[in-house]
This record gives C-alpha cells, sequence and structure tokens, in this order.
C-alpha cells in the first residue's frame, strides 16, 4: 500500500463506464466535476484541447453529454447489425 494514499485508494484512476454514469446521479456529477477541474487545468497549462480559456463546467457537462450519446449510439448500432448478420 502507498503510505501516501488513503486505504483502499490504489492511486489508478477510477473510470466508470456510461451505464454506471447513467444509473447514478451522484457518481455522473462527481465525475463532471473531476473533468471539469482536469481540463481547466490542462487549458489554464497550454493544453490545446479546443478552448481557449478554461471551460465552465457547463460546457464540460455538454461535452460529456454528447460523447455518452455517441458511444450509446455506437452500441446499439453494433447490436442492430448482429441482430441482422
Amino acid at each position: 500500500m502507498n503510505p501516501a494514499l488513503p486505504g483502499g485508494v490504489t492511486g489508478e484512476p477510477a473510470l466508470p463506464d456510461a451505464m454506471e454514469l447513467a444509473s447514478d446521479p451522484e457518481l455522473e456529477a462527481r465525475f463532471a466535476g473531476s473533468a471539469h477541474r482536469i481540463l481547466s487545468d490542462l487549458v489554464s497549462g497550454g493544453a490545446a484541447l479546443g478552448w481557449i480559456g478554461p471551460p465552465s463546467r457547463d460546457e464540460v457537462a455538454d461535452l460529456l453529454g454528447r460523447v455518452g450519446e455517441r458511444r450509446y449510439d455506437k452500441v446499439f448500432q453494433m447490436l442492430d447489425f448482429r441482430r441482422e448478420g
């Protein structure tokens, strides 16, 4: 165990999948907040991520929503393809 981390924490990022986020509004809100902090820090540090200044919480939430929708669309397309084939 890493003494710098609390018990049970491995130091590896926890990345919930879209289904986990959709089923737990509290987890979704925490994830969106974390994503906002990360993206804001990166953009503030000069990362070329498409923003000229740190994004707002609403912009990050919108981005996450669009990414989630596209992911679901791809999954449904794959399922439809498998049914046809």
